[in-house]
């Protein structure tokens, strides 16, 4: 079973008091999430102050620190959020003098396509996010999908009752267009472990972390990453 861990996503000490932050905190949970059995790492780097960034020299000390403690393939965001414009986020990334293994990039954001191909290039894997049927046709168009680490499923901000059907409608629309990258289904908060139960009855990648949930399927409040890595792996949460 291949379970992505998200460490930190856009959570503060606020929202969670083990969400790791500073470089040398995220490899230390990156070790403990590889020793709970975590196939790949998700993060947000961060500054000094906790601010999510893509700003080359954080990015370094992120990559490296992991590095340093664990072979876990290491996978960062490159949500537009964070960099505020498609310009600035190829700026950004096109000063990174250490690269991790592979990048997500939202397809739903302008200059995706541009993102991924540079990614590519710099021999980096790509992990493409799609939210919505019409992603999934941008996908297709691009031409990008034999190229791909994997497609992310993602229904956001949905009901579970609702994010189940979203995704029925986005394995449909990639059959559809006959995209055939490895497909990796996950949500945050509510539809969390809901979404990770209906990729595993399907045999896909998933994803836990404390960006996508903070509880257990029955509301216990979790200790850290590695404790729903654990949980995930050693559940049957198919039925």
């Amino acid at each position: 079973m291949f379970v992505q861990v998200a460490v930190n996503g856009s959570r503060t000490r606020a929202d969670h008091h083990r969400v790791p932050l500073s470089a040398e905190d995220i490899a230390a949970d990156a070790v403990a999430c590889s020793e709970a059995g975590a196939a790949a790492l998700h993060i947000h780097p961060r500054d000094v102050s906790g601010r999510e960034t893509l700003e080359g020299t954080v990015v370094e000390q992120v990559c490296k620190a992991i590095r340093r403690r664990t072979s876990l393939p290491i996978g960062l965001t490159t949500e537009l959020s964070i960099a505020g414009s498609p310009a600035r986020r190829m700026q950004l990334v096109r000063q990174w003098s250490t690269l991790p293994d592979y990048v997500t990039v939202n397809v739903a954001e302008a200059g995706w396509d541009e993102l991924a191909r540079w990614a590519l290039d710099q021999g980096m894997g790509v992990e493409a996010g799609v939210w919505t049927v019409s992603d999934v046709r941008r996908l297709a168009l691009s031409g990008l999908d034999g190229a791909l680490t994997r497609i992310l499923v993602e229904p956001i901000d949905q009901s579970r009752t609702t994010a189940l059907a979203t995704i029925e409608h986005l394995h449909q629309a990639l059959d559809l267009c006959e995209l055939r990258s490895p497909r990796l289904q996950h949500t945050e908060d509510d539809s969390g472990w809901t979404v990770v139960a209906d990729a595993l009855k399907r045999g896909l990648q998933t994803r836990v972390g404390l960006e996508d949930m903070l509880t257990l399927p029955d509301g216990t409040r979790v200790e850290s990453n590695a404790d729903l890595v654990t949980f995930a792996l050693h559940n049957d949460l198919t039925v």
